[in-house]
């Protein structure tokens, strides 16, 4: 949009998912961008991968996991550098791998804090920037984990199925003047993902596996993800509202 400015909202920024919808904002049309992460040094980088781009990064270094304190800040920090916000995309999440006799009620806390608790309270608090955008969206980035969870991963589960509940609920409740949607991504090569094993053999191992729980015969990658994000937050997909969308290799369908 010419000679106006259109800014997008990323938590989870620093990596994955967030990094690559922070690389792709300049060429879908955002001039701005905020990007939230737990690390400044982290942030930094970022803003030199998008130096060069004609988009200016605006980090606001802030941990979700302190729920109420980490909001009000981003809220704070927000009102110094933005008038409005068009796209809040709340992407960042915690993932315990753990079977529920191991699960500690702080890993239930920071999970649910993470996860649930600050996409709401973060979406709440930038509803006044929302307004003041043309056709302003939000868009939680959930899991397939959400509708077909696996063991080990419990709390991870719940709290992104209650972040589905949370979607279609604010779609109503914000409608008609913010559109709220989801995704649900299958497996994704991000370093979470990479996380998961000890060694890089070990993640070669075990790829071929992990492969073929998708029909597609291949994990996501950031730019499948990004994309239909950015889809789901364009003018193309206006009449769009309340959807969480598998973008899952079809994984959904075994």
């Amino acid at each position: 949009m010419p000679n106006q400015t259109k800014t997008l909202l990323v938590t989870g920024a620093s990596s994955g998912m967030g990094l690559r919808l922070c690389q792709l904002a300049g060429k879908n049309g955002f001039t701005s961008v905020v990007g939230i992460g737990r690390r400044q040094d982290a942030l930094s980088s970022v803003g030199k991968k998008l130096a060069g781009q004609g988009v200016e990064f605006i980090p606001i270094a802030s941990d979700l996991s302190q729920g109420k304190d980490a909001v009000d800040y981003i809220q704070n920090e927000v009102k110094k550098y933005c008038s409005q916000i068009d796209v809040l995309v709340n992407n960042a999440g915690v993932l315990h791998e753990k079977p529920i006799a191991d699960v500690s009620w702080d890993d239930w806390s920071e999970s649910i804090r993470v996860n649930l608790a600050s996409p709401y309270f973060l979406t709440q608090a930038m509803l006044p920037h929302l307004r003041k955008a043309s056709s302003p969206v939000v868009l939680n980035v959930s899991s397939t984990l959400a509708e077909k969870p696996i063991p080990g991963t419990s709390i991870y589960n719940i709290s992104k199925a209650g972040l589905n509940m949370m979607t279609k609920t604010l779609a109503l409740e914000l409608a008609p003047k913010i559109r709220v949607n989801g995704i649900m991504p299958a497996v994704v090569d991000t370093p979470m993902y990479r996380g998961r094993f000890e060694t890089d053999d070990k993640l070669k191992k075990a790829l071929p596996m992990v492969e073929g729980l998708h029909p597609m015969a291949r994990i996501g990658s950031t730019d499948d993800i990004a994309n239909a994000i950015f889809f789901l937050c364009s003018e193309q997909s206006n009449w769009v509202t309340g959807v969480v969308m598998p973008v899952d290799g079809g994984m959904l369908t075994t």
